[in-house]
């Protein structure tokens, strides 16, 4: 209650009823709940930021159909497999 009358002498109020008096106190409490929210995301954030660096980065990705290849070897698409189209298509209702 203190904090909220001395909110409302700080916007410089004179006259100060009931109906200010709790206007100030839910706004006291949207700015908390709102500090809270944003506080955690940053805190959440922060911390997937640091697990995620610390997280092993893998050489290369690659596809299991084409092999393992060397981190500093590069695919041509003419090593890769040769694609085949449908005899069939099937007509889905």
């Amino acid at each position: 209650m203190r904090e909220v009358r001395r909110q409302l002498e700080q916007e410089g109020r004179d006259q100060i009823d009931e109906n200010l008096i709790f206007d100030a106190y839910e706004r006291m409490r949207a700015q908390e709940e709102s500090s809270v929210r944003e506080t955690r995301h940053v805190r959440r954030s922060r911390q997937r930021r640091a697990h995620h660096q610390q997280a092993e980065k893998p050489a290369t990705v690659v596809h299991a159909a084409f092999g393992q290849p060397q981190p500093e070897q590069t695919m041509n698409i003419k090593d890769l497999p040769e694609i085949e189209p449908f005899e069939e298509m099937e007509e889905l209702d």
